[in-house]
């Protein structure tokens, strides 16, 4: 359902009046569905559509496009065999082999730290970013990874001009205990160590643990600043971009808060970020330096504490309100079947919500619902969501019925990563959109990075830019926004 109910077509949208420049144009909206009950009026929205007319919303289509692939090329060696094993494992030992002796690309002086003896992980990094210096340039790179230790590294993007930071994602058993560190941690103190306001703010503790870390580890080499000082760094003109997938984008929002008051210029882009990253207020104020993507159904940046509690509720209500024996349920589930081809209707399936006949079952959930509430009176749960401003690529056309038997075939051995026939509309969101996790049968590969890539650059076609050339300048309205 939460697949179909996110589409936003052109039949559904209208026209919106929007300001660019000094000029009023059109900007389409589209009615979208952001909760799990379709008869509730408080789960649709409005939600503006990016245009190919305003260089605010190509601007932000090509940065995410262009930066992306940071966030791919920081999964080394491992995310590189991973996303091919039949032909990447022979085109890692050519990059190894040939390309890098080809363009020096040898690891020098200690700009590499952690264990990589064969060069392979370099390699592969080199591979996806490209080996031309006058494009990409790798700085530092730290690939040991603990749980207190992130594997994260520098560089320098010629084309854009930017110094970028890029935080690796979920990749190893230490990265999965991080993420389980979900208490949140107060801001207080370490505001007042970055300058920032963090005064009744909250973080993700383990996000927060590995932020913390990283920032003391770029004192500790004082990267940053040989690449950026006004007077004496390499490249004092250029910006510096936060960027990361998954776990990365959730550890990249605190380092960019921490970052800014010295870097003021700062961007955060951060792909398919945790729903259970910042308190209310931080994650609303930075949203004029940190840019949230979202793909479709994706479940991580819907995942929080909260919705969590919200969801297996729902789901316990719905076994008590069911009408059939659970037998039929499943066999409905797994023919695949949608309810409008079935010879009944919900009613038929499911008591109403305000009259669950007396069951063992429904005694029982009456008794955990009650535990539930006394559990609440004696905690104060502090709500965390996704930081920034959002732009959420929605599904609009899938041809997954239409798909070929070998395409088919394809899509089961890549666990159904890739499927170019998809189309997305980007749009932009509110906080609130994610407050639900949505049951879609993508809510798993939604969050994969290369299927991400694979919506950015359809994106990048339909919004006519091209995430290899450098932008021609930031928009005005991006340039206010980061000097808020």
């Amino acid at each position: 359902a939460g697949t179909s109910a996110n589409r936003a077509t052109p039949s559904d949208s209208f026209n919106t009046t929007a300001d660019n420049g000094n000029n009023k144009q059109k900007r389409r909206s589209a009615f979208i569905f952001r909760g799990t009950r379709c008869d509730d009026d408080k789960n649709f929205a409005i939600r503006e559509l990016l245009s190919t007319e305003f260089d605010v919303d190509r601007y932000a289509i090509a940065e995410g496009a262009r930066f992306l692939r940071y966030s791919i090329a920081i999964n080394t060696a491992k995310g590189y065999l991973f996303n091919n094993l039949s032909t990447n494992c022979c085109k890692l030992m050519y990059a190894r082999c040939y390309e890098m002796p080809k363009h020096n690309r040898q690891k020098t002086g200690n700009n590499i730290i952690g264990n990589d003896p064969t060069g392979l992980n370099e390699a592969a990094f080199m591979k996806v970013v490209g080996f031309d210096k006058s494009k990409a340039e790798l700085h530092y790179a730290h690939l040991d990874n603990t749980v207190d230790q992130a594997v994260y590294c520098i560089l320098a993007d010629h084309v854009w001009k930017s110094i970028v930071l890029c935080i690796r994602g979920s990749l190893s058993l230490d990265d999965y205990v991080v993420n389980l560190q979900v208490d949140p941690e107060m801001l207080d103190q370490l505001g007042a160590e970055y300058d920032f306001d963090g005064d009744g703010e909250y973080c993700h503790g383990g996000y927060l643990a590995r932020a913390k870390w990283i920032c003391q580890d770029l004192n500790r080499h004082g990267i940053l600043d040989l690449l950026l000082n006004k007077k004496t760094g390499k490249y004092p003109d250029y910006s510096l971009r936060v960027t990361g997938h998954s776990l990365g984008a959730g550890t990249a929002a605190p380092v960019a808060v921490m970052l800014r008051g010295q870097y003021p210029n700062l961007r955060c882009l951060c792909y398919a970020p945790p729903g259970g990253l910042f308190s209310d207020r931080l994650a609303t104020r930075c949203r004029s330096f940190v840019t949230t993507y979202v793909l479709n159904t994706d479940l991580v940046p819907r995942i929080s504490t909260q919705t969590v509690e919200r969801l297996r509720d729902e789901v316990l209500q719905t076994i008590a309100r069911i009408k059939v024996p659970k037998q039929l349920v499943f066999q409905i589930h797994r023919g695949g079947k949608k309810l409008s081809e079935l010879p009944f209707g919900l009613k038929d399936l499911l008591h109403d919500a305000d009259a669950i006949p007396d069951s063992t079952f429904k005694a029982q959930l009456n008794r955990f619902e009650e535990r539930q509430r006394e559990r609440q009176q004696h905690t104060s749960e502090i709500p965390l969501h996704p930081p920034g401003k959002f732009i959420h690529l929605v599904k609009t056309m899938s041809s997954r019925e239409q798909r070929a038997f070998h395409q088919g075939i394809f899509n089961c051995f890549t666990c159904d990563r890739f499927v170019a026939q998809d189309k997305y509309a980007p749009r932009y969101a509110a906080m609130s959109d994610f407050d639900d996790i949505l049951v879609s049968s993508t809510l798993i590969s939604d969050h994969m990075v290369e299927t991400v890539e694979q919506a950015f650059m359809f994106a990048a076609e339909a919004f006519g830019v091209d995430p290899s050339e450098p932008p021609h300048s930031m928009p005005a309205e991006c340039s206010a926004v980061n000097a808020d």
